[in-house]
Parts: C-alpha cells; sequence; structure tokens
C-alpha cells in the first residue's frame, strides 16, 4: 500500500520531546507511520463521538493511576477508540454495526493487526 509521507517523517536527526527521541510519525512510533487522511479521520472522529465513546472519555481523559489516555488515536491504517501509549491499551468501543458479519470480519483483522504489533485490545 502506498501513503503519502508527511513533513514529520523527514529524515531530520531533531529530537522529539516525550516520545525518548523517537518519532512517533514512523513505524515503531506512537502513531506507527499513520498517513495524513487518518489523522484527519480521527480529527473528525474526535468531533462526533458517540454517547458511550462520551461517557468513557469523561472519566479516561484525567487519566487513570497516571496513565494517560488518548482518544480517536491514529495507529498506522487503524484509528483506535482510545489508546494509553504507556501500556499499548487500545479500548474500542463497539456499538451496534459491530454485530454485522462483515465489519465482526474487519474487526478480527484489525485486531489481530494491532495485537501483533504490540497493542493490547479490549472491547
Amino acid at each position: 500500500m502506498h501513503r503519502q509521507n508527511s513533513p514529520e517523517e523527514s529524515d531530520s536527526k531533531a529530537p522529539f520531546m516525550g516520545f525518548g527521541g523517537k518519532n512517533p510519525y514512523k513505524s515503531g512510533g506512537m502513531f506507527e507511520g499513520a498517513s495524513p487522511i487518518i489523522f484527519a479521520n480521527a480529527k473528525h472522529l474526535r468531533k462526533n463521538m458517540t454517547d458511550a465513546e462520551q461517557v468513557l472519555w469523561f472519566y479516561l481523559k484525567q487519566g487513570i493511576n497516571g496513565f494517560k489516555f488518548r482518544r480517536q488515536h491514529p495507529i498506522g491504517i487503524y484509528i483506535a477508540d482510545f489508546y494509553c501509549h504507556k501500556a499499548k491499551l487500545i479500548i474500542e468501543v463497539d456499538g451496534s454495526i459491530h454485530n454485522n458479519a462483515d465489519i465482526i470480519k474487519s474487526d478480527k483483522i484489525r485486531q489481530k493487526d494491532l495485537e501483533d504489533w504490540g497493542y493490547n485490545v479490549i472491547r
């Protein structure tokens, strides 16, 4: 799959504060090489959260025992509903659309991909 490089993906040696000196936009970084399109979609989803996502975000946004959460966080070709980088934990809030057979199939592929990349996924 071809994707466009974002300006943040330059080979610059400038340190990225808060990311252990790693470029968060490259593979292995906090965003696992997510494209600008994924970032735009994540921004749209943050502005249009479901009721269930809003309720959960009310509790997660304050952090839990020093663990900070992000909402609608880009990870590679996916967008996690909620993500804790420190724990590599993804929380997915599935609505009724996820009862559709095609969605169930894509959810399984997505979850396997994320788990193969080292993330823990709970629904």
